[in-house]
């Protein structure tokens, strides 16, 4: 049965492939038929993630992930695109090939778009493609655009779709609206409103049945930069009644200097459950985000039941070269509440609350170097300095490390 699943897989991705070539070949594509591809490689060494240096836990490791896209035009409304993708983490996940995208998009003010796609909705804190991980994220999704000068207004309806990694029996859906309205040249603001659905299955009510409302403001004119995003939640958590809010500040200051210094501040909070054992459910969900970079490199930390503060540096000696320091502040919203990854999965929790707040401060120093318009390299170091709550419920609090490069190609 495995093997008769995968040679279905097989087969449908070959059609995708060939389909544009197909009708290129027969005469009925009206414009051009384009392939691309895309390949990355990162290494990285991880040590002391259980913040225990007594304990061996050093992992080295790289993943490589390879993207063959084709892209077909009819005419300026009518496109064809699929991107087919190899992805693994060497010696420690299976060989991942799978579609990632492959949609028909049609129209022009009004634009329809059906098939398996990337979402990347505002700054991706709560919807985005997760594209530093290996497989990354797209959903099976029907979705409508609506263009008119200088606002845009989208409808979806999408369904996750499973890597080889996540658990079955947990169908996710995501459906909504997003809208964004350029103010003027400096101004923008996005409303909108979000439904998340996940179907467990098994004995007893155990569905999660959210929705998620709010805007994002942003302010961009040289050297100052702002960005606003308040959400809200409400819904049900299986038999628990959900309730809760998020908010995020963005600002920095680009300074007059050749290497045009910028100075970041970033605030943002997420609440968590100050009770687990009631019948409400307050710890706000990070939804489907791109936090790699959002929340300190090390990806430590998920946007729900977080208090954190950023002050951060960022030089570019050229054109070609982008370098950052940031310094990360981390509490718990909630001392009962968990703490949770970037991934929104638990490290920790201490119950009773009694071992506090205060996770800990991270440090983070990384670059990226475009060689070209097709050749990227990054490098970045992060180290992780456990807090009092870590020495109290673990009795160790030694700092984690993590150090990764990569090499990026696309044309």
């Amino acid at each position: 049965m495995r093997q008769s699943k995968k040679f279905r897989k097989v087969l449908l991705i070959i059609a995708v492939l060939f389909f544009p070539l197909l009708s290129f070949n027969c005469g009925l594509l009206a414009d051009e038929v384009k392939v691309t591809e895309e390949v990355r490689i990162r290494s990285e060494i991880r040590n002391n993630a259980d913040f225990n240096s007594s304990l061996n836990d050093y992992q080295n490791f790289a993943g490589d992930r390879v993207r063959l896209n084709i892209s077909e035009k009819w005419n300026d409304s009518a496109k064809f695109f699929a991107s087919v993708q190899h992805a693994r983490n060497t010696g420690t996940t299976p060989d991942f090939i799978s579609l990632y995208q492959g949609y028909f998009e049609m129209g022009k003010v009004l634009k329809f778009k059906v098939g398996r796609q990337e979402y990347n909705l505002g700054d991706n804190r709560l919807v985005g493609n997760g594209n530093w991980t290996n497989s990354a994220r797209s959903f099976d999704s029907v979705r409508m655009d609506y263009h008119h000068g200088n606002t845009d207004w989208m409808i979806f309806d999408a369904k996750l779709v499973k890597t080889f990694n996540q658990p079955a029996g947990s169908d996710q859906y995501l459906y909504g609206t997003y809208n964004r309205w350029q103010i003027n040249k400096f101004n923008l603001l996005e409303t909108y409103f979000l439904g998340k659905y996940v179907m467990f299955g098994g004995a007893g009510n155990r569905n999660l049945n959210i929705y998620t409302a709010g805007c994002r403001y942003v302010y961009d004119r040289k050297p100052w930069y702002l960005e606003i995003e308040p959400p809200i939640q409400w819904g049900d958590n299986g038999r628990l009644i959900h309730s809760a809010y998020a908010y995020s500040i963005v600002g920095s200051y680009e300074f007059k200097s050749p290497f045009k210094p910028r100075l970041q501040f970033e605030r943002a909070f997420a609440t968590g459950d100050p009770n687990p054992n009631d019948l409400s459910d307050n710890t706000f969900d990070n939804l489907y985000p791109t936090n790699h970079k959002r929340l300190g490199i090390i990806d430590y930390q998920s946007w729900k039941n977080l208090d954190y503060w950023k002050i951060g540096l960022e030089l570019k000696p050229s054109k070609k070269l982008t370098v950052n320091a940031d310094y990360n502040f981390f509490k718990l919203a909630e001392a009962r509440d968990a703490w949770y990854r970037a991934d929104g999965s638990i490290i920790m929790q201490d119950p009773t609350g009694r071992s506090g707040t205060d996770t800990g401060k991270e440090l983070d120093l990384y670059g990226v170097y475009k060689i070209n318009d097709n050749l990227t390299l990054s490098l970045g170091n992060a180290t992780f300095y456990p807090g009092d709550y870590v020495k109290k419920l673990k009795g160790k609090a030694d700092p984690s490390t993590w150090l990764y490069f990569q090499i990026e190609y696309k044309n």
